[in-house]
């Protein structure tokens, strides 16, 4: 249940136990000496306006770290061209939100998508992850899996080629030899303030998490969480799928990593040596952050 509903509630009892305790004595109402009720009806006050506070304050959490409020994530996805339209979503998408928040996300969805697909890793991811495992029985419900089909491998190879290409894999590729001493650093200053950013960034994460800062540990995110990984294709090949199959819907990738948004982008236009893809036009990217810049 909500918290602010739950808060709510609270203090309405609160307020009940206390008419209970009221005492009536000539003209005078008042309540009777100090008692357990009085006690009980002060603890659920405090506790209900403590939980309409975290409530709000979960909501402020959400648009400071640049996350839209589900109803702006609806209306993103509402606002994406297309007639009829597909839903594909991957585990961070969902992570994003509480399982509350993933429920109001999907009221909020337009009658023009037909259907909510999650891929079989996504659902795993969410099964053993204690923070997303709440939404799981809110997707269950309007979703559906793409990987028993038998041509399902070929758009598993296809999409894997796409976000081989994707920022993140790159810079992987390029920034772990440098750090073991097999390559020389890059000489442009971009290039150099790309990679110097992103190993800051590596650099607080393990602080955060208490992680020695080191080289082996910084190689160690890099091999690990720089790679494409096999539930990112199922969701890319979940999407070429569904376009295929269904050739007058389009088709909408909820993804909160932002290298799908390059890869979507080559699908549609081409580049690093892809020719604009046959469906491309049809596949599109949606991210829970606020700014897509």
């Amino acid at each position: 249940m909500n918290k602010k509903i739950v808060g709510i509630l609270f203090i309405v009892l609160s307020i009940i136990i206390s008419l209970k305790n009221l005492v009536i004595t000539g003209n005078l109402i008042g309540t009777s000496t100090i008692n357990i009720f009085n006690l009980i009806g002060t603890l659920f006050f405090i506790g209900g306006i403590l939980l309409i506070l975290v409530s709000r304050r979960n909501l402020e959490g959400l648009a400071d770290e640049g996350i839209m409020l589900p109803s702006e994530a609806a209306a993103r996805l509402n606002s994406i061209a297309g007639r009829e339209k597909i839903l594909v979503v991957d585990t961070s998408y969902v992570g994003a939100f509480s399982r509350i928040q993933v429920g109001d996300l999907l009221r909020g969805l337009g009658t023009e998508y037909s259907s909510i697909v999650v891929p079989d890793r996504v659902l795993n991811e969410l099964d053993r992850s204690s923070k997303v495992k709440g939404p799981i029985d809110v997707l269950l419900g309007n979703s559906k899996t793409k990987e028993s089909e038998s041509d399902f491998k070929k758009y598993q190879n296809l999409a894997r080629s796409y976000l081989e290409k994707s920022g993140k894999k790159r810079l992987r590729d390029e920034l772990v030899p440098i750090i073991l001493g097999e390559k020389e650093p890059p000489k442009t200053r971009r290039e150099v303030e790309e990679m110097k950013k992103e190993t800051i960034k590596i650099m607080g994460w393990l602080k955060r998490e208490r992680y020695d800062v080191n080289r082996e540990n910084i190689i160690y995110v890099l091999n690990n969480n720089y790679e494409v990984s096999d539930t990112d294709v199922d969701v890319l090949a979940s999407a070429f799928s569904e376009a295929y199959k269904n050739p007058k819907k389009d088709i909408v990738v909820a993804e909160k990593d932002r290298d799908f948004e390059y890869a979507i982008d080559l699908i549609k236009n081409g580049g690093e040596g892809f020719k604009p893809h046959d469906v491309g036009q049809r596949i599109h990217y949606s991210t829970p952050y606020r700014s897509v810049a």
